[in-house]
């Protein structure tokens, strides 16, 4: 079946290859997996929790954080995840020791190994930090209070060093917070504290060593509502705002969602009040985050997941894939309205696309590749002159439908 199309939201998604996959979403009870790229997915077993997040070891074995336990009766030493170990057919609850009665969700995980996991959570409270390195049979756990309020998810570019984000202090109410370390999470240092009240550091996106983004989901609606993220250059030791947009243009984007394909090209999403002929619920970026403009698809965005610098899986109000491979590439006008033709054909020196007003237009080549991009008011006429002879593909979004149109370059 394909995959249902949610009220809210599916909250992550993970693969360990191209096609094979599994989903969950938050208020259960079904795990989905695919193993064809997304075109279907299979229900699994049925479990009655909160689900937050996933991660998988291999095929077999895979972990779930939940936010609540629902049925799972809750004791001293069991904490908010869940262990398959036969592709996710069967779940079973993992025991780790605390220094509380009170167990707290888990909201983000990150794979480092075939053996090796790391997790945290949750974004309302109880930051803790979470640990195993024999594929779940055992666990450690780390109080974060001393640094944060919360923590919402977490990268790790190697089993020592890595980053964790949240609050630090009440969700909704205070600051978002950066943590990292270089250690394996013995300890942290704190690398950025947002610049402004009410806001939350939600999700972080590592395109490359140097390069990084996290987005700052906001809570402010007074006297306008702007909305950041924030960039580092350096590998992390340093993070800047980046303004993103303002309200009522980014009306019900509350910036949870981010994924870089690259250090330029990426999009942040969110959910929540996006009304309108054409509302926008997801921004791209395509300079580093220079500027930003709105991309019309992903509603509720919560996780992107990058098999490679080509394919993408996006969770949100729906399951969505993005591919600039030559399979994900048509290279047929599909539907197109009749006045839409790619001229002179063959091109020198430019295209002009002759139709109404075309908002975006992208240049692949046949292979897949991205070219460039050019948006409204520009986007009707493209500079071709400096691109190698050859053929190429215009992908034209006029009024949030796309056509792709083959044309050859002299």
């Amino acid at each position: 079946m394909p995959a249902p199309v949610l009220n809210d939201r599916y909250d992550d998604l993970y693969f360990i290859n191209a096609d094979t996959g599994w989903a969950i979403y938050e208020t259960g009870p079904w795990v989905l997996r695919t193993t064809d790229g997304g075109n279907s997915w299979q229900k699994t077993d049925s479990v009655q929790c909160e689900f937050r997040d996933v991660g998988f070891l291999d095929a077999n074995t895979g972990f779930i954080g939940l936010l609540h336990l629902g049925s799972i009766a809750p004791d001293t030493t069991l904490t908010s995840i869940l262990r398959t170990q036969d592709g996710g057919l069967s779940w079973s609850p993992m025991h780790i020791p605390r220094p509380s009665e009170y167990w707290g969700g888990v909201c983000g995980m990150r794979v480092i190994n075939d053996s090796t996991l790391y997790a945290v959570g949750a974004y309302w409270g109880e930051a803790g930090f979470y640990k195993t390195t024999d594929r779940g049979n055992t666990w450690t756990y780390t109080d974060m209070s001393a640094y944060a309020g919360g923590l919402v998810d977490i990268f790790f570019f190697n089993a020592d060093t890595g980053f964790v984000c949240g609050t630090n202090g009440i969700a909704r109410q205070n600051n978002g917070v950066i943590l990292y370390t270089t250690d394996a999470g013995n300890t942290w240092t704190v690398k950025k504290t947002s610049e402004h009240l009410q806001e939350l550091c939600w999700k972080l996106s590592f395109p490359s060593r140097n390069v990084g983004y996290a987005s700052l989901e906001a809570f402010r609606t007074t006297p306008v509502d702007s909305q950041f993220c924030l960039k580092t250059t350096d590998g992390g030791l340093t993070w800047n705002d980046v303004f993103v947009a303002n309200e009522p243009e980014g009306a019900g984007v509350d910036m949870e969602g981010i994924g870089f394909l690259n250090d330029s090209v990426g999009w942040v999403g969110g959910r929540n009040g996006a009304t309108g002929l054409n509302p926008v619920y997801t921004y791209k970026t395509t300079n580093g985050g220079l500027t930003w403009a709105p991309d019309y698809w992903g509603k509720n965005v919560n996780r992107f997941r990058f098999i490679s610098d080509t394919l993408a899986y996006c969770a949100g109000q729906t399951l969505y894939k993005f591919s600039n491979s030559t399979s994900g590439v048509d290279v047929k006008t599909v539907d197109g309205p009749p006045e839409l033709v790619v001229y002179p054909n063959p091109a020198h020196a430019y295209v002009l696309i002759k139709s109404e007003r075309a908002e975006e237009v992208s240049i692949f080549n046949i292979s897949g590749q991205l070219i460039s991009e050019t948006r409204y008011p520009d986007a009707n006429r493209i500079d071709v002159e400096t691109l190698p002879a050859g053929t190429y593909i215009a992908k034209v979004k006029i009024r949030d439908k796309v056509w792709n149109i083959k044309w050859q370059k002299l």
